[in-house]
């Protein structure tokens, strides 16, 4: 008869030799975001952890600012059960349709600590960011008209 400490033992070994294979994370998704109502774009992508990482692990993404200033960094601490994560940059300038931005990932194993994995890609607009108000339409609660836009009522007033 097979001892089942032993047998368990030997599960546990091989599940943890398993994930060691896998990479850490994954771009589960990613783009750019036209809030044409208030006048923002911005963009992300959503990292999804592939298999338990470090207690005390940080995701970290930089973008490459549209306007040409600093990278943009955006961090999240990794939570032990939960699988996707949605690192995104502040509201943007100068956004150019066709041009590819690049966002890189990295999963460290602690706050300033080495990387673990490392994840790139680009990211293009399918529009340009001047076909957007660059001011609020509306303000306010109610979905109020910006008395700074020239907007168009319909039907108009009499």
């Amino acid at each position: 008869m097979r001892n089942p400490i032993l047998v368990l033992g030997v599960m546990l070994i091989l599940a943890a030799c398993e994930d060691q294979g896998k990479p850490g994370a994954s771009f589960a998704g990613g783009g750019f975001v036209f809030n044409y109502r208030i006048g923002e774009a911005f963009y992300g992508v959503v990292i999804n952890t592939e298999r338990k990482l470090p207690e005390g692990s940080i995701i970290q993404g930089q973008f490459e600012d549209p306007a040409g200033g600093a990278v943009i960094v955006v961090k999240d601490n990794y939570r032990e059960g939960q699988r996707k994560y949605m690192l995104r940059t502040p509201a943007l300038k100068g956004i150019k349709k066709n041009i590819p931005y690049k966002v890189v990932v990295e999963i460290l194993d602690k706050p300033g600590g080495h990387v673990i994995e490392h994840l790139e890609k680009t990211i293009k607009s399918d529009i340009d960011q001047s076909t957007i108000p660059q001011e609020p339409m509306l303000i306010g609660p109610g979905y109020t008209l910006n008395p700074n836009q020239n907007v168009v009522k319909i039907p108009p007033e009499q």
